[in-house]
């Protein structure tokens, strides 16, 4: 049974986004939104800059699928991996949780996390489909992960 685990999102708002095989978090801070507010914005000369970059992937990733939960990133397969890794944004570390089967290619499949009633708050509950080239016989996956 592969198992992966959750991302808890923290109490800031966090955005995410991929550039240069390398994920990069941005984080709105309590309170900023307010101070830029009250002061004039033509007098203002000052970028707020909260994009953090994360460590280099263990391995390159095209066209990765990535679910929050809790204090991680899922990152499940892409075109040219079937490798899924952990991302613990807490930590800073990437930790090996499964690999899709050797014989399945993807290109721009999708991972969503399925709505079930868990008994456990760490657990998850994904769905992974789409991605195969039309030619090619359609697969459907669910995974389990707990943190």
């Amino acid at each position: 049974e592969n198992i992966i685990k959750k991302i808890m999102t923290t109490k800031i708002s966090n955005s995410l986004f991929y550039k240069n095989n390398r994920f990069f978090i941005f984080q709105k801070k309590k309170g900023l939104s307010s101070i830029l507010q009250k002061k004039d914005s033509s007098k203002m000369s000052t970028k707020v800059n909260n994009c953090q970059p994360l460590p280099d992937l263990p391995k390159p990733f095209t066209k990765a699928q990535c679910i929050l939960f809790k204090e991680e990133l899922l990152i499940c397969g892409g075109a040219n991996t079937n490798r899924c890794y952990s991302y613990h944004t807490l930590k800073r570390q990437y930790k090996y949780i499964c690999s899709y089967p050797s014989d399945v290619q993807f290109n721009e499949h999708c991972v969503v996390q399925l709505n079930n009633p868990q008994t456990d708050p760490n657990e998850i509950d994904l769905l992974s489909f789409g991605g195969q080239n039309k030619d090619i016989m359609k697969q459907t996956f669910s995974m389990k992960y707990k943190s």
